[in-house]
C-alpha cells in the first residue's frame, strides 16, 4: 500500500516490493502469481470493508437508503485514492459491482419482506432485479467517480446514490394502492 501512495502502480515492481518488505522475489511469488493477483487481494480487502458497513442495514427499518448511502460515500471518499491506484492494475469495479449487488439484494430482501406484498410475488427475484438495477446505477456511479469522468462532488454523489436507493429500499410498506391503481389501468 505504500508504494502505491509514493510512486505509483507503475513503478511498483515485484523485486521493490521484495525489497521493501525483506523477502526475496521466490518468496512472493510462493504467495502471488504476480502483482495483479497482490492488487486482487488488496481490493478484496479493502471492499470487505465496505461489506462490513453495508451487512448490518439487513436489520435497518428506518431510513435504510440514507444509511446506506452515508456509509458508501464515506467508504469511496476514504479509499478513493488507492482504489484508483489499484484500478491501474486490476478491475476493481468489477469486484465492486459484485460486492453491492450481493449486498444490496440481501437489504433489499430484507425490506421486502417487512412490506404488505401478495403472498404469490416472489420476493426472492423481486430483491434479485431490484438489485440488478442498483447496482447497475451505483456501479455506473462509482466508475465515473472512480475514474474522475466528471468529477462529482460530495453532495452531488450524495444525492444521486439516495435517488437510486429510495425505490428499493423505502418503497411504502402496503401495496394496495399500488395494486388498484395497476388493476384500473389493466382495465382501460
Amino acid at each position: 500500500m505504500h508504494q502505491l501512495s509514493t510512486v505509483g502502480p507503475s513503478k511498483i515492481t515485484v523485486t521493490s516490493l521484495a525489497g521493501q518488505s525483506n523477502i526475496t522475489r521466490k518468496t512472493f511469488y510462493a504467495h502471488y502469481k504476480g502483482l495483479t493477483e497482490l492488487a486482487d487481494v488488496l481490493v478484496d480487502e479493502k471492499l470487505q470493508e465496505l461489506h462490513l458497513l453495508l451487512v448490518p442495514l439487513k436489520e435497518e427499518t428506518e431510513q435504510p437508503s440514507l444509511k446506506f448511502n452515508a456509509r458508501l460515500v464515506k467508504f469511496m471518499q476514504n479509499n478513493k485514492t488507492i482504489l484508483q491506484a489499484l484500478s491501474q492494475i486490476t478491475d476493481v469495479s468489477k469486484s465492486f459491482k459484485k460486492l453491492v449487488f450481493n449486498d444490496t439484494q440481501g437489504v433489499i430482501l430484507k425490506q421486502l419482506r417487512r412490506r404488505q406484498l401478495p403472498k404469490q410475488w416472489n420476493t426472492s427475484k423481486i430483491s434479485q432485479n431490484l438489485s440488478g438495477f442498483l447496482t447497475a446505477g451505483i456501479y455506473s456511479t462509482f466508475e465515473s467517480w472512480l475514474n474522475d469522468e466528471d468529477p462529482l462532488s460530495t453532495d452531488e454523489l450524495i444525492y444521486i446514490l439516495y435517488m437510486f436507493c429510495i425505490v428499493p429500499f423505502e418503497a411504502p410498506l402496503s401495496m394496495d394502492v399500488f395494486l388498484e391503481e395497476t388493476q384500473h389501468l389493466k382495465n382501460e
